[in-house]
């Protein structure tokens, strides 16, 4: 008897989907309230996401020290200040923070004016930096404090919110993938599952 070789099974090639499906971008009080927030937190997060965006880039959310600098209403100049923020906590290029910013799509400056230069920081140093600015004693303005409060918060939430983000994601792609295996194998194998099935079932365009 002729030995027949079984054809080798070709690994599942990645699909990139780019689909409307997906969320991506600010967040609307729709998707918040999927991912079981508090009224306070979503209005927050509704509140804040425009004044200080998340950048999202190699896995790390990034926030713009410039904007963090005027929500928190320091007084110092800004690079005079990022540079005390630097040297004070021992911060560390790139790990913590990144000059300019993280990519070209998320250019804060304009016509190349290196003077303007921003820093992107990790969401987790801003957070630090925030927490330290409204807890210096006499020294901190009481605006200084509630703003820092705030901040930190809004960071906290809006974390939870991109976690939920990525495992809502994650779960519509294998959903997608699990969907389009299906069809495929049932495309494959309709005459071997309509086989021996009655004619008047077969002729309902199955």
């Amino acid at each position: 008897m002729r030995n027949i070789k079984k054809k080798e099974q070709k690994p599942r090639r990645e699909i990139p989907y780019e689909s409307e499906s997906f969320k991506d971008g600010s967040f609307t009080k729709e998707e918040l309230i999927q991912y079981g927030l508090s009224d306070d937190d979503i209005f927050t997060i509704l509140e804040y996401q425009a004044l200080l965006p998340v950048l999202q880039e190699e896995n790390e959310n990034w926030i713009s020290a410039k904007l963090l600098h005027t929500q928190l209403k320091v007084g110092k100049d800004f690079s005079e200040w990022i540079k005390k923020q630097i040297d004070d906590m021992d911060l560390q290029e790139p790990i913590d923070y990144k000059f300019d910013s993280p990519s070209k799509g998320f250019q804060t400056t304009r016509g190349g004016d290196r003077r303007s230069i921003d820093y992107f920081l990790k969401v987790s140093t801003a957070k630090e930096i925030a927490m330290v600015a409204g807890s210096k004693g006499g020294r901190t303005s009481k605006e200084l404090k509630e703003m820092s409060r705030l901040v930190r918060k809004y960071f906290i939430i809006i974390e939870k919110a991109f976690k939920n983000r990525a495992k809502w994601n994650h779960n519509r792609k294998n959903t997608l993938i699990n969907c389009k295996e299906l069809r495929g194998a049932l495309i494959t194998k309709r005459e071997e599952l309509l086989n021996g099935v009655p004619e008047w079932i077969s002729s309902v365009n199955l």
